[in-house]
């Protein structure tokens, strides 16, 4: 089984145009699929939902039901859960390189120093025991990682789903930990 499952949420939108909906419908349609996935999850013994952001001033409530999981799981140790909310990964490599770069600055290391674990250290993902993700599955039919976990995803099994999320049941992501099952890592 993979340690840590990444996934792209994508195809809100389209459900939405597609159902003649509102966009606050559509994202809480979406909400909602997480709250069934983290469900299943959390029965799995998954400690659900650490929370990272860049900017968070849109992703208040979603924030806020984040943290509320954490706490209710936080005794789950079999698997983690991470909502990047607001997140881009060239963003996350830039401010991990300018933490290296003040050491530098300070001081306290040498250009020489700078290394993949030092960089690795600066990542958004590092409050994670597994920051690097065994599976992504990504919705929406797309076939791209749209600036997402860019430096994490350098060893991922990797599986493009054509439905969107709104439409991605408890057994699809079951196939999709039987898909990682199958690859030969």
């Amino acid at each position: 089984m993979p340690k840590h499952v990444a996934v792209i949420l994508d195809g809100n939108r389209r459900w939405g145009q597609q159902s003649g909906l509102p966009v606050d419908e559509t994202h809480r349609a979406g909400g909602q699929k997480i709250r069934e996935i983290a469900s299943l999850c959390q029965k799995w013994g998954v400690k659900v939902l650490s929370v990272f952001a860049f900017s968070t001033e849109n992703w208040v409530r979603p924030q806020n039901m984040a943290c509320e999981r954490e706490e209710s799981t936080k005794a789950n140790t079999q698997f983690h859960i991470i909502a990047a909310l607001s997140y881009g990964g060239q963003q996350d490599i830039t401010q991990a390189c300018k933490k290296a770069a003040g050491k530098v600055k300070g001081g306290l290391i040498q250009v020489e120093d700078i290394n993949n674990n030092l960089i690795e250290e600066g990542l958004e993902t590092n409050c994670t025991e597994y920051p690097n993700p065994d599976l992504l599955i990504r919705t929406s039919g797309e076939i791209r990682i749209s600036n997402f976990m860019l430096w994490q995803l350098a060893y991922t099994e990797m599986l493009f789903v054509d439905k969107l999320w709104p439409d991605f049941e408890e057994s699809d992501f079951v196939e999709a930990l039987r898909f990682f099952q199958q690859r030969q890592r």
